[in-house]
């Protein structure tokens, strides 16, 4: 099966589908689409998905889906092990309600957010500036509500990892990479979460190396020690302060755990 994405990049449709099949063990193979160049506009790619979006993935007899949860939807069924979204259908249901909340309380926002505010979109969109802010603050708001449902609990639904947790991760990484919105020292809850989160898209060929002169990459600190490289799912960098650096370290993301 052929994934049509921006691979390595930050988008974070793509990069749900990237993390969900890594965490089932599924190989695809990716075929990058360069949206800058505006390959995605093309009669070939538009064949493939009339709406011109990514991530699309092609099956081995040619027909295409499109929509992120409904690719993982599709890969589910085909690898049910683990299941991300529900074993009966009260696990499912519950999984269902908070990815939802994940996705218009977090991921909608962000993605309205950097539309409207981030400079690389200036010249493709007519942005309004005071709106993609209030879409930001908003998500402040939310990390302080996501910091409370997380006291006392590691995942977002149902004790263990789901694809509520993928589509949580993607949109606060999405935040801090292009809105600069890091987490707050005070959310410790959902600083521990984002690091056992980050345990399946980080799984494999992380290194670390000492860097002096870095803001933490997790939480609004500075002064951070560590640098972490070589992480597929992202293909960038990440600095931690010591606090944030205990909790990778304690929950093994920042070296093989293969």
């Amino acid at each position: 099966m052929k994934l049509y994405c921006d691979c390595k990049g930050s988008a974070p449709n793509p990069r749900r589908v990237r993390i969900f099949a890594a965490e089932k063990k599924i190989d695809l193979v990716l075929v990058r689409v360069d949206l800058a160049a505006g390959e995605n506009r093309t009669p070939e790619f538009l064949a493939k998905n009339s709406s011109g979006q990514t991530p699309v993935m092609e099956l081995d007899d040619g027909s295409c889906l499109s929509e992120s949860v409904a690719i993982c939807r599709y890969l589910e069924g085909l690898h049910p092990d683990p299941n991300l979204f529900g074993g009966d259908l009260r696990e499912q249901v519950d999984i269902e309600i908070w990815n939802r909340r994940m996705e218009f309380e977090l991921l909608e926002p962000a993605t309205r957010a950097v539309l409207n505010t981030n400079p690389i979109f200036r010249n493709r969109l007519h942005q309004f500036v005071a709106y993609g802010e209030a879409q930001q603050a908003s998500l402040e708001d939310r990390h302080g509500r996501m910091n409370r449902e997380l006291e006392g609990g590691e995942f977002v639904a149902e004790g263990r990892f789901t694809i509520a947790d993928i589509t949580a991760l993607v949109a606060i990484d999405v935040a801090i990479r292009m809105l600069n919105l890091k987490i707050s020292r005070d959310h410790e809850n959902l600083i521990r979460w984002k690091f056992r989160a980050g345990r399946a898209p980080r799984r494999e060929n992380g290194s670390m190396e000492t860097h002096l002169e870095w803001a933490c990459s997790s939480c609004d600190g500075d002064g951070a020690i560590f640098q972490c490289r070589n992480w597929p799912a992202t293909a960038s960098r990440h600095s931690f302060c010591s606090r944030c650096l205990e909790f990778a370290l304690l929950h093994s993301i920042t070296k093989n755990r293969d």
